[in-house]
């Protein structure tokens, strides 16, 4: 009998309160018809991530996930959740998740 797991990557991220942080996450394959959501969550907090999906015509698919300072300026110092979810055909699934740490600058 064959198995399918579909567990989200984790990904922890820790950055400076106040400031922007963005990184990107690669994908095989063409997800052109995806959409993504990220957001970070803590109790009552939710805040919208914003991203950029650039294909990149052959095999690639890069997703930019972006906290920009004003948002990080909003955030108390704490431990958030996060999670990346892609929408492909109305199906939603959360592709990536993790801890967020929000700490002062060194």
């Amino acid at each position: 009998m064959a198995t399918i797991t579909q567990v989200p990557g984790q990904l922890n991220v820790q950055s400076t309160r106040n400031q922007a942080i963005s990184f990107a996450c690669n994908f095989s394959g063409d997800l052109t018809t995806s959409t993504f959501v990220a957001t970070l969550l803590n109790g009552a907090t939710t805040v919208t991530l914003s991203n950029t999906v650039v294909y990149d015509g052959s095999t690639t698919t890069a997703v930019t996930i972006t906290l920009s300072a004003a948002q990080a300026a909003t955030l108390t110092l704490a431990d958030y959740n996060w999670q990346l979810i892609q929408t492909t055909s109305g199906i939603a699934r959360t592709v990536l998740a993790g801890n967020w740490e929000i700490v002062n600058g060194y």
